[in-house]
């Protein structure tokens, strides 16, 4: 090469730097201007620099499938117990991240944005109407609008990682958050039963005053357990489709998840994962599975009947005694329809009122300090949010389970005959949507409880590769429609 030759190629070089240069400087220039925007509002949080270097470093490392992951992790996982409200920054900075991404991608260019089906559109249209609605009527004000803004930012999130699936993150890469989330989750488990001793770990809050022995009593309601069981199921069976061998690790991880979702101590969870599961191997398999399930089932059933240890051990697990108190907080739920049947008490506002439609007899056990776990409520999705919201209240809540069904049925029946991988997935979630229903006669958290990420956003990362799904494969069929 000579020195004409060199000359050239080096300023080839210089000029690609410079290309490369224009295309990412404003990038760059962004995510500066963000994080000294924060560390200008939060100059007394140390934790803030340090997160935001170790942000940086993976990002520039890894790329930013990684960053997304660790968002995810972080949302999934509500690390409030250990950095208390540094969580509600953090929020902020992570959610201002997934902004940025966004408008990197898309800018402002609104037709460029992934589109959600009209069914989502119009429920998301009914479920704010129906939260201000109620807001305007209640006498908490306050509460109502702090509920109405942070079920719209939570939505924005769950917006973001939905268009993520369209910019080559794959829809298992959040099936594999949600189970490491799990997996993270499980180490807290364990530790408090292990640090606990496990009479005490799985002693009721509602019998025991004393915090320390809440035990497994706060994780009844991560439906995450039961969600990445299923999905885990799901894939299991997808592989002995195609004929791969190697499953052990495969099921390892699903019989460690077992052992959580019992370690966690739901009744209601174990029923729903169970449901989504028989709805997930009756839908995919033979008829031979089919009666090996029944078999196993009668072998229980005559095990639970006829040998008194068995019947003991679960008896005394899934606490049958239990089931009267339950009732007396769907009573106050519908004592407060009652009274409140139009509009209802107000998002948020339903704790105001429990204490007094609660029948004296319980106020020895229900102690304020049990509600560190979370405010009271009708333990009824469908109660919850017909007191608070009144009867668009019940509409809204209805309407959920309708809207979601019948994406899911209308995906299941698309990709049946196109795409294997996506109907395992398609009928797996909507496993997850019949265990939810299931729930939602129990408990009043997990899909549309104001915001609350911890809780709603498993299911809704199921809910938006479902939707996912679905747009594609409304694409494939039209095409294949124009085809033939």
């Amino acid at each position: 090469m000579d020195i004409k030759q060199l000359f050239q190629s080096f300023d080839m070089r210089i000029h690609k730097s410079v290309l490369y240069f224009d295309v990412h400087k404003f990038r760059i220039l962004g995510i500066s201007l963000l994080l000294a925007t924060l560390i200008s509002i939060f100059p007394n949080y140390t934790i803030i620099p340090i997160v935001i270097l170790f942000i940086l470093i993976f990002v520039y490392v890894y790329g930013e499938k990684v960053l997304l992951g660790l968002i995810i992790l972080f949302y999934l996982t509500s690390p409030t117990e250990y950095i208390g409200e540094f969580r509600i920054y953090l929020n902020l900075l992570f959610t201002g991240i997934l902004l940025y991404l966004f408008f990197t991608k898309y800018g402002l260019k609104i037709r460029l944005y992934p589109k959600i089906p009209l069914e989502i559109t119009l429920f998301l249209i009914l479920l704010l109407t129906t939260l201000l609605f109620s807001t305007l009527f209640s006498e908490f004000l306050f509460s109502g609008l702090i509920s109405l803004w942070t079920t719209v930012a939570f939505f924005i999130i769950v917006y973001l990682l939905y268009a993520h699936l369209f910019e080559n993150t794959s829809k298992d890469f959040y099936q594999k958050m949600i189970s490491l989330s799990v997996l993270l989750l499980s180490v807290r488990l364990f530790f408090d039963l292990f640090q606990l001793g496990i009479e005490n770990f799985f002693a009721k809050a509602v019998l025991v005053s004393k915090a320390d022995l809440y035990g497994s009593s706060g994780y009844t309601g991560f439906t995450i357990f039961f969600i990445s069981l299923i999905l885990l199921s799901a894939r299991l069976l997808h592989q002995k489709l195609i004929n791969k061998k190697n499953n052990i690790l495969l099921i390892a991880f699903i019989v460690i998840h077992i052992i959580i979702l019992i370690v966690a101590n739901s009744r209601a969870l174990i029923i729903a994962a169970i449901l989504g599961i028989l709805f997930l191997y009756l839908m995919l398999q033979t008829r031979q599975t089919i009666r090996a399930i029944f078999f196993l089932g009668v072998i229980s059933a005559l095990s639970i009947f006829f040998i008194p240890f068995v019947y003991e051990l679960i008896e005394l697990y899934l606490r049958f005694d239990t089931v009267s108190q339950r009732q007396l907080f769907w009573e106050s739920g519908v004592q407060v329809i009652q009274h409140n049947l139009i509009f209802g008490v107000g998002p948020g506002a339903f704790e105001n009122y429990f204490f007094s439609y609660a029948p004296s007899s319980v106020f020895n056990f229900l102690d304020l300090e049990i509600w560190k776990l979370g405010k009271p409520n009708p333990h009824s999705f469908f109660l919850f949010y017909w007191a608070e919201n009144g009867i668009l209240g019940i509409i809204t809540a209805i309407s959920f389970f309708v809207v979601f069904f019948t994406i899911a049925y209308r995906t299941i029946k698309n990709t049946k005959l196109i795409n294997k991988e996506s109907y395992i997935h398609s009928v797996a979630i909507t496993g997850i949507g019949i265990g939810m229903l299931f729930r939602a006669f129990f408990e009043s958290n997990g899909f549309l409880y104001y915001g609350f990420i911890t809780t709603d956003l498993p299911f809704w990362l199921v809910f938006i590769i479902l939707i996912f799904i679905y747009q594609k494969s409304k694409i494939q069929m039209k095409h294949e429609l124009i085809d033939s």
